[in-house]
C-alpha cells in the first residue's frame, strides 16, 4: 500500500470518481475496524445495514454510493399503488436504521413521451414528493419527455469552458 498524503481538494458532486472515491473510503473505514476488533464481521454487517433496504420492495431500488433511486413501469393503478408502498417501505427503513432522508433532494419524474396531465402525488414519510420535468442523476440529466436535448447543450459548454481555459493557460 502507498504512504498517506493530504487531500487538499475534493470532487465536484455527480462526478464520475465519486461513487469509486466513496467505496475506497468505505473500504479504508471497514478495514480499520476490522484491524480494532480482530473480525470479519464488520463489513458484512455493513451489508447487511444497507442491503436489506430491499427487504418487501415490489419496485426496484438502485443504489450508488449515497444516492438511491426507486422506480417502476406504471401500467394500471395497482402499479402506482406498489410503488407508493416502496417508498413507505424506504421512509420505514429509514426510521428502523436512523438514517436521513434529505426531502429537498427527492423528486419524482415521470418519463413519458405521451401528455399526461393528472399529478402522481407521492409521498415519503408522510411529504409530499415534488414532480420534476428533469433531473440530474450520476451527473447526467433525465428529462422526462426523453429528450437529450438539455444533456447534450450542458455537455458543449462545459466542454467549451474547457477548451477556453486550456488556450488561456497555453497563451
Amino acid at each position: 500500500m502507498s504512504d498517506r498524503f493530504p487531500i487538499r481538494n475534493g470532487l465536484k458532486q455527480g462526478d464520475a470518481l465519486s461513487p469509486m472515491i466513496f467505496n475506497f473510503a468505505l473500504e479504508y473505514a471497514i478495514r480499520r475496524v476490522q484491524e480494532n476488533q480482530d473480525g470479519l464481521l464488520v463489513p458484512l454487517l455493513f451489508l447487511a445495514y444497507v442491503n436489506d433496504i430491499w427487504r418487501e420492495m415490489e419496485s426496484t431500488i438502485r443504489l450508488c454510493a449515497d444516492d438511491c433511486v426507486i422506480y417502476i413501469k406504471i401500467i394500471n393503478n395497482a402499479d402506482m399503488e406498489k410503488m407508493q408502498k416502496g417508498l413507505d417501505r424506504l421512509g420505514e427503513w429509514a426510521v428502523e436504521n436512523a438514517m436521513k432522508i434529505n426531502q429537498s433532494k427527492c423528486n419524482e419524474i415521470r418519463f413519458t413521451r405521451d401528455k399526461v396531465n393528472d399529478p402522481l402525488n407521492y409521498s415519503l414519510m408522510g411529504t409530499l414528493i415534488p414532480e420534476a420535468i428533469s433531473f440530474k442523476y450520476l451527473g447526467k440529466f433525465l428529462r422526462n419527455d426523453l429528450s437529450w436535448a438539455f444533456q447534450v447543450k450542458y455537455a458543449v459548454k462545459k466542454a467549451c469552458k474547457a477548451l477556453h481555459f486550456t488556450t488561456r493557460i497555453l497563451k
